[in-house]
């Protein structure tokens, strides 16, 4: 079944039950430069800020798109039409978990298809690694989980589970080598490899993000209904370099400020030419 893999329990044959329970704006990119740009992102890539509604698609479920992100109600999966090397670059994102449920998984990773649009995993469907950065519990707990086995044979992974609230803000950065990928979820920071069989420098990494049930993080209690759960994520942010598909919409760049205009000086008036002297008086010079 080609929908959403991430439904077969048994990719996760370790889960990790610990108890939890509870930027740069942009812009790189081709065109005039700006004045004191923000950091650079990797050799020939850019900042993008998809536009979700023609840079994503649906794989299945009915995702509501937004200008920055997407709202998922119920079982669906978004994900991207192209993919990315991110060495040297980020993804970052926030969520708005207020209406997620208990003991339903909504989420946000990448795997690394050879060809865009044929999904794996390594869960149930395999062939590539996997590496989410959320597996959230509904609002109360979150795995960050590295799955770094290319052949998709990693099903446990190497897990983190930590508390949340509502409100999830996460940044996901490469180092320039691409190797090494930091995960920050709120004030949480996990590291673990970044690319694991080079796979994100010669397939690229596509991004996903869905609603199922099968597994979660933590034990949160819930009712686990997956029909009635919903969540938000905005402010996708991506800098990285293409490697298959469209390139999706670029930040804005901020025009430079303009120099103020020179006054121009007020002209010099003329001054009056005074007049000559008249003849001295008839009775000679003072005094004399």
């Amino acid at each position: 079944d080609h929908r959403d893999l991430h439904s077969f329990p048994t990719r996760r044959s370790s889960d990790l039950d610990d108890g939890s329970c509870c930027f740069g704006c942009c812009c790189g990119g081709s065109g005039p430069s700006p004045p004191s740009p923000p950091s650079p992102g990797p050799s020939g890539g850019a900042t993008y800020c998809p536009d979700p509604a023609s840079d994503f698609v649906a794989d299945y479920g009915s995702p509501q798109w937004s200008a920055s992100g997407w709202t998922i109600h119920g079982g669906g999966r978004a994900s991207s039409k192209a993919s990315f090397n991110l060495a040297g670059g980020f993804v970052e994102f926030d969520m708005d978990l207020g209406g997620a449920h208990g003991g339903v998984n909504n989420n946000f990773y990448v795997t690394f298809p050879s060809s865009v649009g044929q999904y794996c995993d390594s869960g149930g469907t395999g062939g590539c690694a996997e590496l989410d950065f959320v597996e959230n519990n509904g609002n109360c707990a979150a795995a960050t989980t590295f799955h770094t086995d290319p052949g998709g044979g990693d099903k446990g992974g190497t897990q983190t589970v930590n508390g949340i609230g509502s409100h999830v803000h996460v940044h996901a950065a490469w180092d320039q080598s691409g190797d090494s990928l930091t995960v920050h979820v709120d004030g949480h920071q996990i590291s673990g490899a970044g690319n694991p069989g080079n796979e994100m420098k010669s397939h690229g990494a596509v991004m996903y993000s869905s609603q199922w049930t099968g597994w979660v993080p933590g034990s949160c209690g819930g009712d686990g209904n997956l029909g009635a759960s919903t969540f938000t994520v905005s402010n996708l942010k991506i800098t990285g370099t293409v490697v298959q598909g469209p390139e999706p919409k670029r930040c804005a760049t901020p025009a430079p400020t303009p120099n103020p205009p020179t006054p121009t000086p007020a002209p010099t008036p003329d001054l009056p030419t005074p007049a000559p002297p008249g003849p001295p008086p008839a009775h000679g010079c003072p005094g004399g």
